[in-house]
């Protein structure tokens, strides 16, 4: 919990909920979480939220020597709870450091049933 600017306690967003997981079990190097359920607003409004559809992109040294879906299978794992309480997508680049150091960039978030686009690949100057 922590206090917004009107000094109420809120519950942290998904998407920091997502970040605090990651960070805390897989200590990433690079770790960018975005928001793409506006993309997907006019076919999961019975979702009822706004934090229905991520992605992220993680850098860590816990994914050498896995593969791509054991690196997913982890992530996955992770997460679990917020899949139980809501969350619908997740769109996963995972990388090691020294592929991250190589100029793998990110994928392109496939189109989810029922649209026609997809969000496009956020750049890497957050690095």
């Amino acid at each position: 919990m922590y206090k917004g600017a009107n000094s109420r306690l809120m519950s942290p967003s998904r998407l920091e909920r997502i970040e605090s997981l990651l960070q805390t079990e897989l200590s990433p190097a690079h770790l960018e979480v975005i928001n793409e359920s506006a993309d997907h607003a006019h076919h999961h409004k019975h979702l009822n939220s706004d934090e229905t559809h991520m992605k992220a992109v993680i850098v860590s040294s816990k994914f050498v020597g896995l593969t791509r879906v054991k690196r997913q299978q982890l992530v996955y794992k992770i997460l679990r709870t917020l899949f139980d309480e809501g969350l619908h997508a997740l769109s996963l680049t995972t990388l090691t450091p020294d592929e991250w150091n190589l100029g793998a960039t990110p994928i392109k978030s496939p189109a989810c049933a029922g649209s026609s686009n997809a969000s496009a690949v956020t750049s890497r100057s957050s690095r």
